[in-house]
């Protein structure tokens, strides 16, 4: 009896031994090594901006007097947008008009005088030479035609002067009249009243062309380390609904503004107004068929970076890897040595 039940328990602990065997280990998750496409981005806000866009400044002293054009609207280039009194100027154009008039006919008389001399000297010099006047007579006619001369000279400058001083006074009055440099549409405008004051040098509005847009993002100080020129870009927006939209990152600032990297991104019909904020998320790094792993499944030491693997089948041993591409979800494994469908694992 006693024989039996000895039996019994080793033959029970023998199927336990087998049971607890044949179990899976729980302390430990398993991964597997794959291919596949991993990329890493960073996003940030961004406002849409004009590539093409021309603030306008007046180029006279006047008086505000109209605006063709609201905040929004499109013009046309040379299209008349504002008007600035010009009466001022539009009477020193009449007055300098008229000394103009009266310079030319004082330097008409006065060619008309040297005229006369050159006449009178041509005449005296065949005359001395028949002894029929002096010599004295001569030179005192020489003195009086270069005096004409000279006088003529300054006239003649004076003449000049004038006109062009009418002429700035004429492209002045032209400033008054202001018009579009490009086409576009008005993005912002000096908040004035008519009969207002305007100096010369003042700000009175902006134009920016809508078929050229960039868009203005600025991105952590850290991350937008991995920022560069031509480097894909994707544009969500609740204007743009579930559409997204491509870019490319044409410019990266090289100066860091308050922890942020500013970058700008090129986009065509993107079909939103100029200031309308979206969000900007830029691909940094990207690899096509990468041998790769959850992330989970990778982990650190004093050594490097590490993925577990079972030697042996018998026990769990650290591999040293080398890794490229990291973002939130996979790392890419380098190391050629680690092929598609190795089995790794991390302990939860």
């Amino acid at each position: 009896m006693i024989y039996k039940r000895l039996l019994i328990l080793v033959l029970t602990l023998l199927t336990c031994a087998s049971c607890s065997s044949s179990e899976k280990d729980t302390s430990f998750r398993e991964f597997v090594v794959k291919k596949g496409h991993i990329e890493k981005s960073i996003a940030a806000l961004g406002v849409v901006q004009s590539k093409k866009e021309r603030a306008i400044y007046s180029k006279i002293d006047g008086i505000f007097m109209r605006l063709n054009k609201k905040l929004g609207e499109a013009v046309e280039s040379g299209q008349v947008i504002m008007k600035i009194s010009s009466e001022n100027i539009s009477e020193d154009i009449l007055d300098l008009e008229q000394k103009y008039l009266s310079a030319k006919e004082d330097l008409l008389n006065t060619k008309n005088k040297l005229f006369q001399k050159k006449i009178e000297l041509d005449r005296q010099t065949i005359l001395l030479k028949s002894r029929s006047i002096s010599k004295s007579e001569l030179e005192k006619t020489k003195s009086e035609y270069k005096l004409l001369e000279d006088i003529q000279e300054i006239k003649n400058s004076i003449v000049q002067q004038i006109y062009i001083q009418k002429n700035i006074m004429e492209s002045t009055l032209d400033e008054a009249i202001v018009k579009a440099p490009i086409s576009g549409s008005i993005s912002d405008i000096s908040d004035r009243d008519i009969g207002e004051p305007i100096k010369k040098g003042q700000y009175l509005f902006s134009i920016s062309n809508e078929d050229s847009l960039v868009i203005e993002a600025f991105f952590d100080e850290v991350d937008g380390q991995g920022i560069k020129s031509g480097q894909k870009a994707i544009i969500r927006g609740d204007a743009l609904g579930v559409k997204e939209v491509s870019g490319t990152v044409v410019l990266v600032s090289p100066k860091v503004k308050d922890s942020k990297i500013l970058s700008y991104i090129s986009v065509s019909n993107l079909g939103l107004k100029i200031g309308t904020t979206v969000e900007v998320e830029i691909i940094i790094g990207e690899s096509n068929n990468a041998t790769m792993v959850p992330i989970d499944a990778v982990s650190r030491n004093s050594s490097g970076q590490n993925i577990l693997i079972i030697k042996d089948k018998k026990e769990y041993k650290d591999m040293p890897i080398e890794t490229g591409i990291v973002n939130i979800e996979y790392v890419e494994i380098t190391s050629p040595n680690i092929q598609e469908g190795l089995k790794v694992y991390s302990k939860y």
